[in-house]
């Protein structure tokens, strides 16, 4: 039984053999990765790796994917593992409740095809778009805060978050929060490009940052890179 056969509807039949030979970094379970996490698993993703080293806290309950009562305390790779392993058991899923930095510096990450950028360090964003340049691979950005969220397609090579970002340390998730209706969308939106870069759609946001306001319904791309 294929799980997943309802997406080859839009997507056709090469789309499960297009996931299945790739592997997918998930770098941050937050707002954003939990919902990421969990598209790319219904999408047929079949080699996952997620990284973080936190666990649920009572602050995570207005807007994490599987953010409950019972998984307070519980390290939130570990409880995303059996949430998409319970979708999902025969998907390959490693976890790492580290750091990424730490991960780059001590671990041998090379077998990753695409990254998610779903933190809310811009120290970690810069890091991660350096990774991302040294495996030659896709990174997909995406941050938010208050009714405003971003999602870009970033080049291996390129410095679009280098250039967003400049000598930033801290973004205006910190002061303005995330409702609960603002990191489903734009993780999705995030997921989306991966799709779009996996079977070669246009257009796309390669290169580009696309920033939406939920509060005026704009869609604004408001920084280009591309060559």
């Amino acid at each position: 039984m294929r799980l997943f056969k309802e997406n080859e509807k839009l997507l056709g039949l090469s789309h499960h053999h297009v996931m299945a030979d790739k592997t997918f970094l998930i770098v941050g379970l937050g707002g954003l990765g939990g919902f990421i996490a969990n598209a790319m698993v219904r999408l047929g993703a079949r080699n996952i790796l997620l990284v973080d080293p936190d666990r649920f806290e009572v602050s995570n309950l207005n807007r994490q994917l599987f953010s409950d009562q019972a998984t307070l305390g519980k390290y939130k790779v570990d409880v995303v593992k059996d949430a998409l392993h319970a979708i999902d058991e025969t998907v390959h899923i490693q976890t790492y409740k580290e750091t990424i930095q730490t991960l780059i510096e001590t671990k041998t990450l090379k077998k990753i095809d695409a990254i998610f950028d779903a933190v809310d360090n811009i120290p970690t964003r810069l890091a991660l778009e350096a990774f991302a340049t040294k495996l030659t691979v896709p990174l997909f950005h995406g941050a938010l805060g208050g009714f405003t969220g971003q999602v870009s397609w970033v080049r291996a090579g390129s410095t679009l978050l280098k250039t967003l970002y400049g000598t930033q340390t801290a973004g205006i998730e910190k002061t303005l929060g995330s409702p609960t209706f603002l990191p489903p969308i734009i993780a999705n939106i995030m997921v989306l490009e991966c799709i779009k870069w996996l079977h070669g759609l246009k257009p796309n946001l390669k290169d580009q940052l696309l920033v939406i306001d939920l509060l005026h319904h704009t869609y604004t791309i408001e920084l280009d890179l591309r060559k």
